[in-house]
């Protein structure tokens, strides 16, 4: 199995994602990702509904 290494973008402060309102991050190019706080956990998804292709 080949090692994978990842590359981490600093984005916003922790004290920016508050629990329960997620917050949208421009990543340029057009490309924007949305951070959810959920119990002190971050998690980062596409900014966009799967299924309507809207800005979630």
């Amino acid at each position: 199995m080949e090692h994978q290494t990842q590359n981490w973008v600093k984005v916003a402060e922790l004290s920016e994602v508050s629990e329960g309102q997620p917050k949208a991050v421009q990543m340029g190019e057009g490309r924007s990702i949305a951070l959810f706080n959920v119990d002190g956990k971050i998690y980062a998804t596409d900014n966009q509904c799967p299924h309507m292709g809207y800005p979630l």
